[in-house]
């Protein structure tokens, strides 16, 4: 017997659900509030929980959202008396197992709590199996290409040395994380800890207490001592994302332990022991940075012990049909979906586009289509990909005005900026402060336009 939650605000659905789940021989709890049921979820976790999006006080959307920050298996199947789309997708971007509009088909009914059910008893299981291939082959690490072939034979023997410092170059989204961790997992040092950090993502001073941690009373919110997560990952491999991005004072701290192999908390005195494999990675050319004065040399040929170079996605052009029909088989099952996979004008769009963004760009190209459509096949508008797509005919059709490509036959000044904003706060990976630098707008400006495209 399983346990159902059922949280509606109109009477009647509530009754019917009740009876229809009973006689399916399910053990039903009925909640006419968000807050009613939240209290008891609190508590008690069910097998499955049937919820309206539309309720008084808190709404269903915002229950979702609570329980997905603390149960992640729990399924829920969203009630939706809407027409509205958006609603049903930002449903399912927040977690939602299903949903089923009104009225009520009992039928489809019952095969989606039959199956969200099933899903949940079978989740350890899978779990258990998708970890022990993930420790065996990183996701996403995937090509034919000999480019890429090339990078992953080096793998194992830059993690052969499991103490030499690795410095990954690679354009944003080519996946440098993914090869850190696969060094990581190829190496002695694989059962110890895989911690990382971003460089780009804090400012100077909260990044150096990221790193090396603090003593209490170091500066005014330091009401307890922190361990640095350098500290946190003795044995096992720290990756430094974005390395340059660091500031010039951190870059000396940071030579100082890697010649040193110890740490000094921020306020402390004592110098701490730690036995760390370091791996770096940027898309910038710290060589022309050592030029500019903006990175230390010495620290770059400490870091440049053992470099490699992952290729963009253009360079892989073999790769990027496997790549996608990995996405789709990934989505498809994480979104329950039946899309069969790329339509052949789509496969020569995508063959055809420059794929600035790579990888990451690719997989959210796909997973926007999966999530949306409804189609067998994914078509080249599915993807939204004008600038690759549209390319040939924007050349022909356009005239110069003020520098600009301006199409002929005119285009969307929203759609355009709302665009522009979505690359570049991927770009900055969210900072807000560095990505309104880069559109010359203030962080107030910036995040009223980001309140209004809806890309929190």
């Amino acid at each position: 017997m399983s346990h159902i939650f059922i949280v509606d605000d109109e009477p009647d659905v509530r009754s019917m659900l009740e009876l229809f789940l009973t006689d399916l021989d399910h053990k039903v709890d009925l909640f006419t509030s968000a807050e009613d049921a939240w209290r008891v979820l609190e508590a008690h976790s069910p097998d499955l929980v049937l919820l309206d999006i539309s309720l008084p006080g808190i709404s269903g959307l915002e229950l979702l959202e609570r329980i997905r920050q603390t149960d992640t298996r729990l399924p829920v199947v969203m009630i939706t008396g809407h027409t509205d789309p958006d609603l049903v997708v930002q449903s399912m971007k927040l977690g939602a197992y299903d949903y089923i509009p009104k009225p009520l088909q009992l039928d489809r009914l019952r095969l989606i709590v039959e199956h969200a059910i099933t899903q949940k008893r079978l989740e350890k299981e899978r779990d258990l199996l998708s970890s022990r291939q993930e420790k065996l082959q990183p996701q996403e690490m995937l090509g034919e290409s000999v480019a890429f072939q090339k990078v992953m034979e080096m793998v194992p023997r830059v993690a052969a040395s499991p103490s030499a410092t690795v410095l990954i170059k690679g354009e944003t989204g080519t996946g440098k994380e993914l090869l850190a961790l696969a060094i990581h997992r190829h190496s002695t040092r694989c059962d110890e800890p895989f911690l990382e950090i971003n460089c780009s993502a804090m400012p100077a001073t909260l990044l150096e207490s990221e790193l090396f941690g603090y003593e209490k009373g170091a500066f005014t919110d330091a009401r307890k001592r922190k361990i640095g997560l350098i500290e946190e990952a003795s044995g096992g491999t720290f990756f430094l994302d974005e390395i340059g991005d660091m500031e010039l004072e951190l870059q000396g701290k940071l030579l100082r332990v890697l010649e040193q192999k110890s740490i000094r908390r921020v306020g402390g005195t004592a110098n701490l022991n730690v036995d760390v494999r370091f791996i770096a990675a940027t898309h910038r050319n710290l060589e022309q940075m050592i030029g500019a004065g903006a990175f230390r040399e010495d620290l770059f040929y400490r870091l440049d012990v053992l470099t490699l170079r992952l290729p963009p996605l253009r360079e892989r052009h073999r790769d990027i049909i496997l790549l996608a029909e990995h996405f789709i088989e990934r989505f498809n099952l994480e979104y329950r979906k039946h899309i069969r996979g790329l339509s052949p004008a789509t496969s020569e769009a995508m063959l055809n586009y420059n794929w600035p963004g790579n990888i990451r760009e690719l997989r959210n190209a796909l997973e926007r289509a999966v999530l949306i459509e409804s189609s067998e096949w994914i078509e080249p508008e599915h993807l939204f990909l004008r600038q690759g797509i549209e390319r040939q005919v924007v050349e022909q059709e356009t005239e110069q005005e003020n520098g600009f490509q301006i199409p002929l036959d005119g285009f969307s000044l929203v759609e355009h900026e709302k665009m522009i904003i979505s690359q570049v706060l991927e770009q900055a990976r969210y900072n807000v402060s560095r990505a309104a630098r880069r559109l010359g707008l203030s962080r107030e400006t910036l995040r009223y336009r980001i309140r209004k495209y809806e890309l929190e």
